[in-house]
């Protein structure tokens, strides 16, 4: 595969940025997706708890607390909190009506952990390391499927229009699934680079889907031409430290961004219309730090980056609104 070189530009965020003296530990060497962004708030975990900061207010509170373990996986919304743990187990709050679930799924860690709609039903999908994604049922806890894989799974997501599932984990391959007769379908097998897959997002329109790899590059799909896809390497490329852990997509249309985390100390942001620039950034300019995670917060026109003593925050350049764009694969 060929690599994608994008021209270096300063106009995706400004370069002043604001630091909130909050912690987003580290809590698995490899799973560094800890940050989550809702309509307005950041949620995170510390240790055995889980916690909301609204970026207004500046107000910081518990949602969960006295977990009997440390979540190594999170997914939220504005109503719902879901986590994962090192030997299957899980949590989950409705954040309106403060209904508590504890349980146990798989048999190992929970890679990841994804809120989903499904058939008008809200669903959890569990990536774990037996091998498989488990969907269940939020209302009834049920499980309603599981997705059996030849390798630990260590990310999914459903697409944006509900019709596709993409799933990574301890290989190049990608399984790329059709939702048929309410089951997730395997429809085609697809390659990265040379080493595992970490991340998983589709674009606003369903039509594109990045990967993030161990080995340190990003990988963009277009859902018209499958077999054609295109590259970036991280700014670390050549090292551990150049891991992409994280990658995700802006799910504002008229933004089309695309962000990606690496393993210490740089964030990079993609123009998603067309692909031909980009903005790498060092969180801070004399030492490495680890990077826990990173969330859009749209509505506020912000990004955040989380490491273990704190949260960055930088705000998104205001006067960059277009309409909605993929790069043409075809």
């Amino acid at each position: 595969m060929s690599i994608h070189e994008l021209r270096d530009t300063l106009n995706f965020v400004h370069s002043e940025c604001i630091e909130h003296s909050i912690a987003v530990p580290v809590q698995h060497w490899q799973l560094r997706d800890m940050l989550k962004g809702t309509s307005r708030s950041l949620v995170f975990c510390q240790g055995n708890k889980v916690c909301r900061f609204n970026v207004r207010t500046g107000a910081l509170d518990d949602i969960i607390t006295d977990l009997s373990f440390f979540p190594t996986s999170i997914s939220a919304t504005d109503t719902l909190v879901v986590v994962g743990g090192q030997k299957g187990q899980y949590a989950v709050k409705n954040l309106e009506n403060e209904r508590f679930v504890l349980g146990t799924v798989g048999h190992a860690i929970n890679n990841a952990v994804k809120i989903c709609a499904f058939n008008n039903d809200t669903n959890f999908l569990f990536c774990n390391n037996d091998n498989t994604i488990r969907r269940y049922s939020y209302d009834s806890l049920d499980e309603l499927e599981v997705i059996t894989h030849p390798w630990p799974v260590n990310n999914c997501e459903v697409s944006v229009d509900g019709k596709h599932l993409v799933s990574v984990g301890d290989t190049n391959q990608i399984f790329y699934f059709n939702v048929e007769s309410a089951r997730f379908v395997k429809s085609r097998t697809l390659k990265s680079m040379n080493d595992g897959g970490f991340k998983v997002s589709w674009n606003a329109t369903s039509t594109c889907f990045a990967i993030s790899t161990q080995d340190g590059y990003v990988c963009i799909y277009d859902t018209r031409n499958l077999s054609n896809n295109m590259v970036i390497r991280s700014k670390q490329n050549r090292s551990i430290k150049g891991a992409c852990r994280n990658v995700e997509f802006s799910k504002k249309r008229s933004l089309d961004l695309l962000i990606f985390t690496e393993h210490v100390s740089y964030f990079t942001l993609l123009d998603a219309r067309n692909y031909e620039s980009k903005q790498s950034i060092k969180v801070f300019d004399d030492m490495d730090k680890q990077i826990s995670g990173s969330a859009f917060l749209e509505d506020e026109e912000k990004v955040f980056i989380s490491m273990d003593d704190k949260i960055v925050q930088y705000k998104l350049e205001n006067r960059r609104t277009f309409g909605s764009y993929c790069y043409d694969a075809i």
